[in-house]
C-alpha cells in the first residue's frame, strides 16, 4: 500500500540525511586501567627495594639493588610520562568525539526543519508536483492538488498520469515523460488535467529526470495552473483579431486570409476567389436621427444577416483561430464602420458570387427593428475576383470601386469590377493629383455669364463660373471636377477662391464704368457652406477688395439650403446683416416647402433650366413657371431664367413678366475681359435684330 500523501515518512525530498551521533571509543577505559597496573607495579617495585635497603646487605647486594632502584626508577617516569601522554590523547578523543556528535545533532535538527519547511510550502503551494515513474505511474503528488484541482478524495497515487491529462494532450504529454527520461533530461510542456467538477484547467509543467536521487528515483513534474492566463491570452487574441462589437474578423485577419488564398490559387490555378465589398446606404441617417446606439445596433444585426448568408457550413466567422489551415472557405469580416467584406474562396463561375449578392440583397428586403421601429436599409455590393496579376490590396480596392459604382447607379445594388472600371480609377487618381496641384498652380479660370434684365434688355449682373484649364487638356468642365473637389475636401479653397477673384473683379468693372457696375453672383456648394467659417470668408473677401455687399449676391441650391433649414436660416441671416443678396438656385429641382421658403431670406429665384427648356412646348411647364413667378411676386423676390436659348422661350418668359434671365440666347460666359463688351448695351435688341435673319435662313 503507498503511503499517504505529506505524511513526514513520505516527503520525498530532503536537504540532507539524518545522522547517527557516534558514541566515545570503548578502548579508553583499557588504556586507564594499564596505566594504573604500571604505576602500581613500579611502586611495588620502589617499596621493596627500599626495605631491602634498610637491611644489613652486604655491599655488592646493595650495589644491585642500586640499579635495581634506579631501573625502577626510569620505569616509573617512562609509566607517568606514558600516563599523562594517553590521558591527553584521550581527552583530544573525547573533544573530537564530542563536537562530532553536536554536528551530529544540528544536522539532524536542521534535516527535520527543511523537512517540515519542505512539507508547508507543498501544502501551501499554487503549483502541483508530482513524482512519476517513466511509464506514467503516480508515486507522489504534493497536497496542493486539493486547492488546485480539488482532488481531496480522489485516489490518485498508483494510478497513471495520463487518466487525468485530457486526450487531446496525451501523446505530447507521454513525449515529454520520454524525453525527460533520458539521462540528464528535462522537458516542458502544457496540458490540461481534469478538475474534480469534470472541467478543464490547463497546465504548464516543467519534468525533470532525478531517477538518480535516492529519495526520488522517479521523474519529478511542477505543473503551474495557467488556465486565467491562458484566457486572458485568448481574450487578448481575439480582440486582436476580430471587431468587438460584431464579433467578426478585422481586417488585418481578412488580409491574412486573402492573401494565403491568393498564393494558393497561384500555386493550384483552378478556380478563383471572390470579393463582395459591401457598405451599408445611409447609416448616417440612423446615426443622427436615433442615436449611435442604434446605428451600432443595425450594424451588429446586419452582420448576423451576412453570415446568415454564406452558408452555414463554410462561414468562417469563428471567435478563434482564423489561421488553420482547415479553416471554412467563406470569410466574413468588418472592416470598420458600415464596411463589411466577404471573401469566397472557391468560385467556379461568377454566378456563384453574384448569387451570394442575390442573397444578401434578399434578407435586407427585411426589416430591421430598432427600438421598436421598422428600419429599412439597403447596402450596395462590389463583386471582384482573383487573378494571377493582383494582389490582395488590389483585390480589395476593386471590389470597393465596383460597390461605389453601384452607389452611382442608385444604392441596393451590385456591380462587378472590370477592366473599364480601372482604367476609370485610373483616371479616376490622375484627375485628383492634378486637381490638388491646380490651385497652387493658378490653373482655375473664372467666366463670367451675362444675367439680362427681360424689361430693359441690359445686363443686370453676372454668374461667376469656375473653369479648369488643365495643362495638356484644355478646358474642364465643372461636372467633371466639381463633385470631386467636393469629395476630397478641396472645394472649401476652391470656393474661396472664387468668392475673392469675384469681387475683385466686379471693383474693377465698377472702376472701369461711369456708374454703379453689375453685381456678381457666386455659387456656394454645401460643404462650403456648412463649413464653420464660411460667413467669415465672405467678410473677409469683402474687406479685401472693398466692394459693396450690396453688389455681391450668394447663390444656393435647395438641396443645400435644406440640408439643415434651421442653420441655413440663421447663416442666410447673418450674411443678409451684411448686406449680401441670397439667391435660391435650381429652385424647382429641390424638397422645399413654401413654408421654409418664406422663411428663408432670399431675394432672388432663379428657375432650373429644365422648366425653361420645354416652357414653350409644354403647357404644363409654362403654367408652373408662371405660378412659380406669381409666387415671387407675393413674396417680393425677383425670378431669373436660366438656360434661355431661343427666342419662343423668351417670349414665353416675357409672357409671365419674368424679371431676368441668362443663356447663350444673350451670351456664353465670357471672360472677364470681354465683359465691358457687353455693358452699356440692349442684348434685347441684338437678339430681336437676329431673328428676321434666322426667320429668312430657315425658308
Amino acid at each position: 500500500m503507498s503511503p499517504v500523501p505529506g505524511s513526514p515518512s513520505t516527503i520525498p525530498f530532503r536537504d540532507a540525511p539524518p545522522a547517527t551521533v557516534r558514541r566515545p571509543i570503548k578502548g579508553s577505559k583499557l588504556n586507564i586501567l594499564g596505566i594504573g597496573v604500571l604505576a602500581l607495579t613500579a611502586g611495588v617495585i620502589f617499596t621493596v627495594l627500599h626495605l631491602l635497603d634498610q637491611s644489613d646487605k652486604n655491599r655488592t647486594t646493595q650495589v644491585a639493588l642500586l640499579q635495581v632502584e634506579a631501573l625502577s626508577r626510569i620505569v616509573l617516569v617512562t609509566a607517568a610520562l606514558f600516563s599523562t601522554t594517553m590521558l591527553l590523547i584521550y581527552y583530544r578523543r573525547f573533544n573530537i568525539q564530542q563536537s562530532r556528535a553536536d554536528v551530529a545533532v544540528e544536522e539532524s535538527a536542521t534535516a527535520r526543519k527543511n523537512e517540515y519547511r519542505f512539507r508547508a510550502l507543498t501544502e501551501n503551494s499554487v503549483d502541483v508536483i508530482m513524482i512519476v515513474k517513466p511509464p506514467g505511474e503516480i508515486e507522489y503528488i504534493s497536497p496542493s492538488k486539493g486547492s488546485v484541482l480539488g482532488w481531496n478524495d480522489r485516489p490518485a497515487i498508483g494510478t497513471s498520469l495520463f487518466n487525468w491529462i485530457h486526450p487531446d494532450d496525451a501523446e505530447r504529454a507521454r513525449a515529454a515523460l520520454v524525453e525527460a527520461a533520458a539521462p540528464a533530461g528535462s522537458s516542458t510542456i502544457e496540458f490540461r488535467l481534469r478538475h474534480s467538477d469534470g472541467g478543464w484547467r490547463d497546465f504548464e509543467c516543467v519534468i525533470r529526470n532525478l531517477m538518480h536521487d535516492p529519495n526520488i528515483r522517479g521523474l519529478v513534474l511542477k505543473a503551474r495552473d495557467v488556465t486565467r492566463e491562458k484566457k486572458a491570452q485568448a481574450t487578448r487574441d481575439f480582440t486582436a483579431a476580430h471587431d468587438l462589437l460584431t464579433k467578426l474578423p478585422n481586417r488585418a485577419v481578412f488580409m491574412h486570409r486573402l492573401e494565403r488564398v491568393i498564393e494558393r490559387k497561384k500555386r493550384h490555378p483552378g478556380s478563383k476567389a471572390a470579393v463582395l465589398f459591401l457598405d451599408l446606404d445611409d447609416l448616417k441617417t440612423i446615426n443622427d436621427g436615433m442615436g449611435h446606439d442604434a446605428g451600432d445596433y443595425l450594424i451588429n444585426e446586419f452582420g448576423k444577416r451576412m453570415r446568415a448568408c454564406v452558408r452555414e457550413e463554410d462561414t468562417l466567422a469563428r471567435p478563434v483561430d482564423l489561421h488553420a489551415e482547415d479553416a471554412d472557405s467563406e470569410t466574413v469580416a468588418r472592416l470598420g464602420g458600415d464596411e463589411f467584406i466577404i471573401l469566397l474562396e472557391d468560385v467556379n463561375d461568377p454566378s456563384d458570387a453574384i448569387r451570394v449578392a442575390h442573397r444578401i440583397q434578399a434578407t435586407m428586403a427585411e426589416p430591421f427593428v430598432i427600438h421598436r421601429q421598422e428600419v429599412f436599409k439597403g447596402v450596395s455590393i462590389g463583386i471582384a475576383f482573383t487573378s494571377e496579376d493582383t494582389d490582395a490590396r488590389s483585390i480589395i480596392a476593386n471590389a470597393d470601386t465596383a460597390m461605389y459604382r453601384a452607389k452611382t447607379n442608385g444604392k441596393a445594388c451590385y456591380e462587378v469590377f472590370d477592366s473599364k472600371m480601372h482604367a476609370q480609377i485610373v483616371c479616376r487618381l490622375d484627375l485628383e493629383q492634378s486637381l490638388r496641384r491646380a490651385l497652387e498652380a493658378k490653373e482655375f479660370r473664372l467666366q463670367y455669364q451675362p444675367i439680362v434684365s427681360l424689361a430693359t434688355g441690359t445686363v443686370a449682373g453676372f454668374e461667376a463660373l469656375v473653369r479648369w484649364e488643365r495643362p495638356g487638356v484644355g478646358l474642364v468642365p465643372p461636372n467633371q471636377f466639381i463633385p470631386i473637389a467636393e469629395e476630397i475636401g478641396l472645394i472649401v479653397p476652391l470656393g474661396q477662391w472664387v468668392l475673392l477673384e469675384a469681387c475683385r473683379q466686379a471693383v474693377k468693372w465698377e472702376r472701369a464704368g461711369s456708374g454703379p457696375g453689375p453685381y456678381v453672383g457666386v455659387n456656394v456648394s454645401a460643404r462650403q457652406f456648412a463649413y464653420p467659417a464660411f460667413v467669415d470668408q465672405v467678410k473677409d473677401a469683402l474687406r479685401a477688395t472693398g466692394l459693396n455687399p450690396h453688389r455681391l449676391k450668394v447663390e444656393l441650391t435647395e438641396g443645400t439650403a435644406m440640408v439643415d433649414p434651421e442653420r441655413a436660416v440663421d447663416l442666410m441671416l447673418q450674411l443678409a446683416e451684411l448686406g449680401v443678396t441670397l439667391s435660391l438656385d435650381d429652385f424647382g429641382t429641390g424638397y422645399s416647402s413654401l413654408s421654409v421658403l418664406r422663411r428663408f431670406p432670399v431675394k432672388t429665384i432663379k428657375i432650373d433650366r429644365s422648366f425653361i427648356a420645354a416652357i414653350h412646348t409644354n403647357t404644363q411647364v409654362a403654367a408652373i413657371v408662371a405660378t412659380v413667378i406669381g409666387l415671387s411676386r407675393v413674396l417680393c423676390m425677383e425670378v431669373v431664367a436660366e438656360g434661355l436659348e431661343n427666342i419662343e422661350q423668351l417670349e414665353k418668359l416675357q409672357s409671365v413678366a419674368c424679371d431676368c434671365a441668362q443663356g447663350f440666347l444673350f451670351s456664353k460666359p465670357l471672360s472677364a475681359d470681354d465683359v465691358p463688351s457687353v455693358l452699356g448695351i440692349n442684348l434685347m435688341t441684338r437678339v430681336e435684330g437676329e431673328r428676321p435673319r434666322a426667320i429668312a435662313a430657315s425658308r
